[in-house]
């Protein structure tokens, strides 16, 4: 049926994890490129990766919410990968039962699925996720709906482009800003200090 249903497994250590709620990202574009050529001219797989514990009532709804999201034409698959670290409640069987929708705009849906059995933190659940992603552009998505999936398109934008490596949402920002490049941070600081 297409679903990808891999599960690993993982070991480490304890570590907390911080969630809040704000104001939709302003864009912050980070290293762009000066040979910034015609953007994407293929069709690419994205990979929406989700760090999840103890999230059983809302899970769900997330899903639902990533798989609903609008994508840029340019997409044709959408790679869900979710990786559950160490939940104490029924999130893993809620993650292990839940199924993608069909997407109106036929962009294909798979799903990837991954278990710590022991609380090893966000850091060590997004390496895992990296590691089990294959999509050519990866994005993450809180569990907690910080960043609104609706929202994805204009974060797509830069990369599609070809105007920008790497985008990251930033509540405060003001809209999008172009990071400067290291030398030229240096070289600002040298003439205005």
């Amino acid at each position: 049926d297409g679903r990808d249903d891999r599960v690993g497994c993982s070991q480490g250590r304890d570590a907390g994890h911080a969630a809040g709620h704000g104001e939709p990202p302003d864009l912050r574009l980070v290293e762009a490129r000066p040979d910034a050529g015609g953007g994407v001219d293929h069709e690419l797989d994205l990979a929406v990766l989700q760090v999840v514990r103890d999230v059983r009532a809302t899970l769900g709804d997330l899903l639902d919410m990533v798989v609903a999201a609008p994508l840029p034409e340019q997409v044709g698959e959408l790679e869900v990968v979710a990786v559950d670290d160490c939940s104490s409640d029924e999130t893993w069987s809620e993650l292990d039962s839940w199924r993608p929708s069909p997407r109106q705009d036929g962009c294909r849906v798979t799903i990837v699925r991954e278990r710590h059995p022991q609380n090893r933190g966000k850091g060590a659940a997004l390496r895992t996720g990296f590691a089990a992603a294959s999509g050519e552009v990866l994005l993450i998505q809180d569990a907690d709906l910080e960043y609104d999936p609706a929202e994805y398109p204009k974060l797509l934008e830069p990369l599609l482009n070809g105007v920008a490596d790497a985008v990251y949402g930033a509540r405060f920002l003001g809209g999008p800003h172009r990071v400067l490049y290291f030398w030229h941070s240096v070289a600002n600081r040298m003439l205005t200090t």
